[in-house]
């Protein structure tokens, strides 16, 4: 049998690149590939803009009923806690981003190419994002460790008064670390398993990130003191059951449950008193 041309050999590519293996350009030649840079910019930018000044708020919804005596192990433990998390998505994150190329899981056509390129680009784009934010995240809180580990108790509430977002900084690079991370397994699925499945995902994402919203200010508004609403979640175990708060009502035929719960209440008896004798006098000099 003849064989055919060397530069006919040559000259012949496949009827996909993509699905070829082929590697990708230094320089892209897509003519949309700017839209990923556009796009990725807009959301960092917006989400610092939004939630970077929050940071000092963060910082004192954690240290507003905190005992000031224990502020510096308090504020280590935070520290502590925040670092290996963030050390530990860390690595989640680098190996994303070390990962080989995707692999689409349907039939890819050469229409597709350049979407495909622009959703793997955008995929690198957040694991590096997510990548920077945990590392920025780790060397905060060494920095801080290293700077008020060897205060006294009292110096280390100087430093807290003179930088407040000591401990807002590092959740909140912690949480941005996280949300680009799971940007960047949205892309992933958008990449390998097509729209629908993508769609789903980032529904369920999204329901993780309003639950975790609502559970952050939840707890941010709690309310050891006694004198707000927000209190009667604790103060319950001391009134009748029709004042009882949804949960313990629910909770109610499960009469280990509730013992337990007003085993702790009793255990808050003498400081419930003591607020409200509190509130009382409070309440009497004011109208005197």
């Amino acid at each position: 049998a003849a064989r055919a041309p060397a530069s006919a050999v040559l000259s012949h590519t496949p009827p996909c690149s993509w699905q070829s293996g082929a590697m990708a350009q230094w320089v892209p030649d897509s003519e949309t590939w700017w839209t990923v840079l556009v796009g990725a910019g807009v959301l960092i930018i917006s989400l610092e803009v939004l939630l970077r000044r929050q940071v000092t708020k963060v910082s004192l919804d954690v240290m507003e009923w905190c005992n000031l005596e224990a502020l510096r192990d308090s504020a280590r433990s935070v520290w502590t806690n925040l670092a290996v998390t963030a050390a530990l998505l860390l690595t989640v994150a680098v190996a994303m981003l070390q990962g080989d190329k995707m692999e689409p899981r349907f039939e890819v056509t050469d229409d597709m190419l350049d979407t495909l390129s622009n959703i793997q680009s955008a995929y690198d784009l957040f694991c590096g994002f997510s990548v920077l934010y945990c590392m920025i995240a780790v060397l905060q809180c060494v920095i801080y460790l290293c700077y008020v580990d060897p205060l006294s108790n009292k110096d280390s509430i100087k430093f807290f008064i003179a930088n407040p977002a000591s401990i807002g900084g590092p959740v909140l690079s912690t949480i941005f670390g996280c949300l680009h991370c799971c940007i960047a397994m949205l892309m992933w699925v958008l990449g390998t398993s097509g729209v629908m499945h993508a769609g789903v995902f980032s529904l369920f994402t999204l329901v993780v990130l309003i639950f975790l919203v609502c559970e952050i200010l939840d707890k941010g508004s709690f309310d050891p003191s006694g004198q707000s609403k927000k209190a009667h979640e604790w103060q319950w175990t001391h009134m009748p059951e029709e004042h009882w708060p949804w949960f313990a009502k629910n909770a109610k035929k499960n009469q280990k449950s509730v013992r337990i719960l007003q085993k702790m209440g009793a255990a808050v008896q003498d400081e419930v008193q003591q607020i409200k004798k509190e509130i009382q006098e409070t309440s009497l000099v004011t109208a005197f």
